[in-house]
């Protein structure tokens, strides 16, 4: 796939995505030579999430990894180093709540070592779905950190969610509400033990 594809200027690596089975290659950015892949489950063989395909089109680039989500409810961290796979996010199945059984799982920001991911699709029934949800995932270990009941405009070109991150705290339109919502670390703190 020829469109917008990620560069590393760190380790001078650039990343294309095989069309047909949406498998990640790695290329040298001074050479052109292939450094790593073909990685990842091609879509089109068992085990393969074939709905991840319409949403994973280049991904992002952080930490030195490549972040893909896609409406297959997936967010993978691939390295851009040596292609290995790091860790993946399933976000749950949604049941009967979408037509796909998965809450589309869009990229949004980077911050402080955690990737912001939002559901959302181009083209949402009203109302929207139940269930879909904000994560703030732990860009090293891929573990959910918290999550919030929401439904951002995103799924349109390179389905990124719209969000903004400044002086710790994220900002993003909760469609769900049709609110503006800002989540960040207030000034003081609540202990509650059961």
């Amino acid at each position: 796939m020829f469109n917008y594809q990620p560069v590393d200027t760190v380790h001078r690596t650039f990343q294309m995505t095989i069309f047909e089975t949406g498998q990640r290659l790695g290329y040298s950015l001074d050479t052109g030579e292939l450094l790593w892949g073909p990685v990842g489950t091609p879509y089109n063989e068992a085990g393969g999430n074939a709905y991840q395909y319409f949403s994973s089109r280049a991904g992002q680039i952080a930490y030195g990894n490549l972040y893909v989500g896609g409406y297959g409810g997936e967010t993978t961290a691939i390295s851009m180093d040596d292609g290995e796979i790091l860790w993946t996010f399933n976000d749950t199945s949604a049941g009967l709540e979408t037509p796909w059984g998965l809450y589309p799982n869009h990229l949004s920001m980077f911050a402080d070592g955690k990737v912001y991911t939002f559901s959302g699709e181009h083209s949402p029934n009203i109302p929207p779905y139940k269930g879909a949800t904000t994560w703030c995932i732990d860009a090293t270990s891929g573990e959910e950190i918290w999550s919030l009941l929401s439904w951002s405009g995103s799924g349109i070109g390179e389905s990124y969610a719209n969000a903004y991150v400044a002086d710790g705290f994220l900002v993003f339109n909760n469609l769900y509400t049709n609110e503006i919502t800002c989540i960040g670390k207030g000034p003081s703190a609540i202990t509650v033990t059961a």
